[in-house]
């Protein structure tokens, strides 16, 4: 059952202070199953500790959300891992973590993303628009990975 005051959703989020009590495994299992990559732990847990900033989102104690974004604190970030358990979606919980990651990143700037096709209008009603030139670039199976899981148009 979810931590709810009211009907006001209630999730207990903390940031990059808190990274050396996360469990890392968790994190993965987490990131996985709300659809994104699989990831090695070890590489996932440096990816957020190399990250300007991070969310851990939990209820009753049980981590159940996740975000990370590097910025230059000066005019952009750009978020990544955004992921919330399946069974926490639609209930508020992505919404709390979403405007906890707008007020801090915010007022220094623009933030970036590059979305799950499902998730692309989760993102637009927290302001996000899809931009019209964008690109990546990565090696080639990145690519090719990315043009499976529709991100590009073209390998």
């Amino acid at each position: 059952m979810p931590n709810t005051a009211g009907d006001k959703v209630m999730m207990v989020i903390e940031g990059k202070e808190a990274i050396a009590r996360v469990d890392w495994r968790r994190v993965r299992t987490i990131v996985a199953e709300a659809g994104l990559n699989e990831r090695d732990v070890q590489q996932l847990e440096q990816a957020f500790r190399q990250s300007t900033f991070c969310w851990f989102g939990y209820e009753n104690g049980q981590l159940i959300a996740v975000a990370r974004a590097i910025s230059d604190c000066t005019w952009s970030s750009y978020l990544s891992d955004v992921a919330i358990v399946p069974d926490r979606q639609g209930q508020g919980y992505g919404q709390q973590l979403m405007l906890a990651v707008r007020e801090q990143l915010l007022p220094f700037g623009k933030i970036f993303i590059y979305a799950v096709a499902d998730k692309i209008a989760f993102y637009q009603r927290f302001g996000f628009a899809m931009l019209t030139t964008g690109m990546v670039c990565a090696g080639e199976e990145g690519m090719r990975k990315m043009h499976e899981q529709g991100y590009i148009r073209q390998p």
